[in-house]
């Protein structure tokens, strides 16, 4: 496709990943060094973001004379296993990835309060960190994820006194609920369906717990 504010395709590929992405969250940009050493370290598979064409709602314009059918956006990302493409993660999913590996900067997050005071409520995503632990508890392995995030109201979809610090404790627990919830589903689509290691669980407890990462690395995948 031709590109519309670039001299080039992959100039505008680039521009779209690190300045316009960081403000909706939709895709988290991977080079080729960081894809290459995730292919080769030990408990730790590989991702990279998906880009596809599509037809904008509008021909108008100069570019309806040269190319009026395609444009290109960002659709989530894409899971490996070892060296293989094992499936995707939708825009909604790539959030949660994101709030996972404490990347998620901004983009929309959309919730409801109930009680006394019913809404939906927009969350604007501001700022997230997130840490991975692996813990042996019991002569059983566990990961730890504690996640920090942020977010201010964009907007109220009702009478509510978002003044009000009952309510905004009620936002700030909705809000809470609804990243996990996030965070949660994506994990459990690439451990379940995928079966991959992307968040490197395994790379970590092999540096925190090099003798038994010895002892379990043959059948991390299971």
């Amino acid at each position: 496709v031709l590109p519309e504010l670039e001299r080039t395709l992959s100039a505008e590929i680039s521009e779209v990943l690190n300045i316009a992405n960081p403000e909706v969250s939709l895709a988290l940009p991977v080079d080729l060094k960081q894809f290459a050493e995730a292919m080769v370290t030990p408990g730790k598979d590989a991702l990279c973001p998906v880009v596809k064409t599509m037809v904008p709602r509008t021909t108008e314009g100069p570019r309806a004379q040269k190319e009026p059918s395609k444009t290109i956006i960002l659709d989530g990302m894409a899971v490996f296993k070892q060296d293989r493409l094992e499936g995707f993660l939708s825009p909604l999913e790539t959030k949660g990835l994101l709030y996972l590996l404490g990347q998620a900067r901004g983009g929309v997050i959309t919730a409801h309060i109930k009680g006394k005071h019913t809404a939906g409520v927009s969350f604007l995503m501001s700022r997230s960190s997130s840490k991975i632990k692996p813990v042996i508890k019991d002569a059983r392995l566990m990961i730890e994820i504690t996640i920090n995030a942020e977010a201010d109201i964009s907007e109220v979809g009702g009478d509510i006194p978002v003044g009000d610090p009952e309510i905004v404790r009620q936002l700030s627990t909705v809000f809470a609920a609804e990243v996990k919830t996030l965070a949660e589903n994506t994990l459990k689509k690439v451990q379940k369906n995928y079966k991959s290691d992307v968040l490197g669980f395994g790379n970590k407890v092999h540096k925190e717990y090099p003798e038994y990462w010895r002892s379990i690395e043959k059948e991390w995948n299971e």
